[in-house]
């Protein structure tokens, strides 16, 4: 709350809401609740010339703080960790976390520091990102479907880390990896130009069978309920990592009962369900 005692925020709107301009990155800015004026951009690029401007960025900062600390007051960083705000991938409870906890944020693009050939990752309690790293420089990597991402995602991956070590005092690459999904999808689903962005796989050990997704049985019963709905070719995301390509189940499979037979792979955003 602000010292004029109204409840002031950010966000960007989702495709459907009343004030959503089709095409276009939407950033509402509420006051108690209700939205008090709209602005829209094309793209990422374009939200931040705008909110670059002094008198844009000082009422950002005055809304909420949150981010400029951990940001070193640097405009770029800062710009970024609000975007991932106004995505709803963190709150800004969750990055004042990391600023109380006295976490920053590097620019990395000269590559200072190096991670295995990538210039995202973090030492101590500092996170090191590179705003122009859109593709990931893993042996291998321009194979994968998942090779392209947006800038954001890789910041989005290092604060999830980050978060789990304030939060539990150790981290993983899979809940690190759910943060870069959220990520990964918010830009498909509200960001032009990201139309083909697709998630990246899960770390951890695969509960279900490429053959016979023998495991499948197990998944709770709404889950299954979503998944009987779907049709051949289309995807279910389960839980920001493992994701699923359907088609039918052959009379021998060990899953007939459940009504698939499944494989796993990346995802086809367009035809996504969550």
């Amino acid at each position: 709350m602000d010292p004029s005692g109204l409840l002031r925020r950010h966000s960007f709107l989702q495709p459907g809401h009343p004030e959503y301009e089709a095409g276009k990155l939407t950033l509402a800015y509420w006051v108690d609740g209700n939205i008090d004026r709209t602005f829209d951009f094309n793209d990422l690029d374009e939200f931040n010339t705008w909110a670059e401007q002094p008198d844009i960025l000082q009422d950002i900062i005055n809304v909420s703080s949150a981010g400029w600390e951990l940001s070193g007051e640097d405009t770029t960083l800062f710009l970024a960790i609000k975007a991932l705000e106004f995505m709803y991938v963190f709150s800004s409870e969750q990055i004042s976390m990391l600023e109380d906890a006295e976490w920053t944020i590097a620019n990395n693009s000269t590559r200072q520091e190096d991670f295995g050939g990538s210039s995202n990752g973090y030492r101590g309690t500092t996170i090191y990102w590179d705003p122009a790293e859109e593709f990931s420089r893993e042996e291998g990597a321009p194979e994968r479907h998942w090779n392209n991402f947006p800038a954001v995602a890789g910041l989005a991956h290092e604060m999830g880390h980050a978060y789990d070590l304030v939060l539990y005092g150790e981290t993983t690459q899979e809940s690190a990896i759910r943060k870069e999904n959220a990520t990964r999808y918010a830009c498909y689903n509200l960001v032009q130009g990201y139309s083909k962005i697709w998630p990246r796989p899960s770390h951890r050990r695969r509960r279900f069978s490429m053959d016979s997704c023998r495991g499948l049985e197990a998944l709770p019963q709404d889950i299954l309920a979503q998944m009987k709905g779907l049709k051949d070719g289309q995807v279910y995301i389960y839980d920001y990592g493992v994701v699923l390509e359907f088609s039918s189940c052959t009379a021998n499979s060990s899953t007939a009962r459940a009504g698939f037979n499944c494989q796993e792979k990346g995802w086809c955003p367009r035809n996504h369900h969550h």
